[in-house]
């Protein structure tokens, strides 16, 4: 503001803003994120004199800072029409802003641009920007490839060149090669003796999240416990960062104790975790059920970390909660997050809904589900398909086919899981008339059903005695390359005994690949039929 201030003060007092001035103008308003003054200005700068490549640079650079690549483009083709050369800086600009877009393939070919076709020698800023992209989506292969070349035309890589490098291998599913380049960090030299710069707090959380997207919790507790060590010659110790990855990883893999571990040894080393770190300790004891731990981790939040617990937190305990059984805790959870100022959302609901329909309290999931309508939460095809696939259980069809027509009349789209727990809900009631509609109507919606949808309907011809259907079925789903499962055939078998069909019966037992279910089916069909 003030170098834009200035700028017009001159032109009051009749002095001409020169090149420079403009230049500089434009530079500031880039680096404050006021990209559209400094395009006015180059705008204003072509009217009284010609830019040069410092003038466009300038307001490319703040057109990549803003994240704008289509305009930065836009502008560097202009630049080239107008007879100035695009240099290193404009390139550059423009790849970084399809970096920060997470755009790879058209910094690629800005990249190849400028130095096959223009002639421009890369220098390590391009290098950094160009692999920058390839982390975002993941690109390893190239990623790598533009590492060795650059180290091949003698660019020594920057420590951000390479946490970028480590962070697009741990994307690409490359693992050990990533966890191989932060090696080569803390060496100081890759495999070749080349030098390379010492490894920062990103190179070791880029490692370190790699790990963790894998659940791999024992290479990330590793890499830590290398850090620390590593600490007292590099002077970089592990942050809040480093240890929300560490919980992510054990969270993954369900390793709750030793997450209790890290959080305990994150606490005495004085680090301010955060909601991020603490949400993932709780998610740690999902799979085992651990809700009482959960439940005193969510209270320590405030009183120990002082940190709010926020809606993550809640829907995190609620699915400890849910995988423990326990639905008196996990309602309670749900009136103490209103009581505290935060409403329950659709995950929340959906979780307490899946949790009473499980447990057998189907009565309390539907009041559940008035409740969200009371509180202005709108349902998602998951609510709908939790209850509709309970009510498949609990032997409910007409309910379950009310919901089905309620989710239509919401506007949502019921899918494959929709259809088959209805098909599901038919079993009980023996109602093959009922499923053959459903399974006729999902097709006609474009849903296309899978083994579970074929399962369940040859279920209802189970219950209803009829093997003709049965068999039929199982003929389409050999035509649609839909492979039947052992309780599909065993269902088609039951069907065939229902009706002394001993002739398929013992064709389908052939099909069954479970040793025991065969011998167990064989021995019912000697029982029954005699033979």
């Amino acid at each position: 503001r003030m170098a834009v201030e200035f700028l017009r003060e001159m032109e009051a007092r009749g002095v001409p803003p020169n090149l420079v001035c403009y230049n500089t103008c434009m530079s500031a308003c880039g680096a404050a994120g006021k990209w559209w003054i400094a395009v006015n200005l180059l705008e204003e700068l072509k009217a009284r004199l010609p830019p040069n490549v410092i003038s466009y640079n300038a307001c490319l650079t703040a057109l990549a800072n803003a994240n704008r690549p289509h305009r930065a483009v836009l502008l560097l083709r202009e630049m080239q029409h107008a007879g100035i050369k695009p240099d290193l800086v404009s390139y550059s600009s423009c790849i970084s802003a399809y970096e920060k877009a997470g755009r790879a393939k058209p910094a690629l070919r800005l990249f190849h641009e400028a130095v096959a076709e223009q002639g421009l020698v890369p220098d390590n800023i391009m290098y950094s920007a160009c692999i920058a992209a390839c982390e975002n989506q993941g690109l390893a292969n190239v990623a790598l490839r533009l590492l060795a070349e650059m180290k091949d035309r003698g660019i020594r890589p920057s420590v951000v060149t390479m946490n970028a490098a480590i962070s697009a291998c741990a994307k690409g599913g490359k693992l050990a090669v990533a966890q191989g380049l932060l090696q080569d960090m803390e060496r100081g030299f890759d495999r070749d003796d080349r030098p390379l710069p010492g490894p920062d707090i990103v190179s070791y959380n880029a490692a370190i999240s790699a790990f963790a997207r894998r659940g791999r919790w024992i290479d990330a507790i590793t890499t830590l416990k290398r850090l620390q060590k590593l600490s007292t010659y590099t002077g970089t110790s592990p942050n809040v960062v480093t240890y929300g990855a560490v919980l992510d990883a054990c969270a993954k893999a369900g390793r709750w104790k030793p997450a209790l571990d890290v959080l305990q040894e994150g606490r005495d080393a004085g680090i301010r975790l955060n909601a991020v770190c603490l949400n993932a300790a709780i998610n740690a004891f999902c799979p085992a059920g651990q809700y009482e731990l959960a439940l005193k981790l969510l209270r320590e939040m405030a009183a120990v970390d002082g940190v709010r617990p926020n809606i993550v937190s809640y829907n995190s305990c609620l699915k400890v909660c849910e995988r423990a059984g326990i639905h008196g805790a996990a309602l309670d959870l749900l009136e103490e997050m209103s009581a505290a100022g935060i409403e329950p959302d659709v995950v929340s609901f959906n979780t307490c809904m899946s949790l009473c329909a499980r447990t057998g309290n189907l009565k309390e999931a539907f009041k559940l589900l008035r409740r969200m309508g009371e509180k202005g939460c709108q349902p998602d095809l998951v609510t709908f398909n939790t209850l509709i696939n309970y009510c498949a259980e609990y032997a409910k069809p007409q309910l379950a086919l009310k919901l089905l027509k309620r989710v239509a009349r919401l506007g949502l789209k019921p899918d494959v899981v929709s259809y088959s727990a209805c098909i599901k809900a038919c079993v009980s009631s023996a109602d093959l008339d009922s499923a053959t509609r459903l399974l006729t109507s999902m097709e006609s919606a474009g849903v296309k059903p899978n083994v579970i949808t074929y399962t369940s309907y040859i279920n209802v011809c189970e219950s209803c005695r009829n093997s003709e259907v049965a068999l039929a079925t199982l003929k389409l789903m050999d035509e649609s390359n839909i492979w039947p499962n052992d309780r599909t055939l065993t269902s088609c078998i039951r069907a065939c005994i229902a009706t002394s069909d001993a002739e398929n019966a013992y064709a389908l037992l052939e099909r069954i690949t479970s040793l025991s279910k065969a011998n167990a089916l064989r021995l019912e069909l000697q029982t029954i039929l005699g033979k």
